[in-house]
């Protein structure tokens, strides 16, 4: 295995929707009932200013099999300097 993290790039985020879409058809963990496609996904991704709210993705041989981020936890003001973390990983990454 030879595994990586790095920075996501709009490149990664066909298989970050494949990923993601595992969990909404596979699980109740994401909240979300139908899949979701790169169009749909692709506002959430521009949310990613690389400081404070990031995405990362782990590689194994160039093929993403998971990503983490962190975005905003609420709108409000008082919960500016708190933020949510995710992650998800490929099936087959998991274990």
């Amino acid at each position: 295995m030879s595994t990586a993290i790095r920075a996501a790039t709009r490149d990664d985020l066909p298989r970050i929707v494949a990923i993601y879409n595992h969990y909404v058809e596979q699980s109740v963990a994401t909240f979300d009932t139908e899949p979701a496609t790169v169009a749909s996904k692709a506002p959430w991704f521009g949310t990613f200013d690389g400081a404070r709210h990031q995405l990362f993705v782990m590689t194994d041989a160039e093929l993403v099999i998971g990503y983490a981020y962190s975005g905003a936890f609420r709108a409000r003001a008082a919960y500016d300097r708190s933020v949510e973390t995710s992650i998800y990983l490929a099936p087959a990454a998991v274990g």
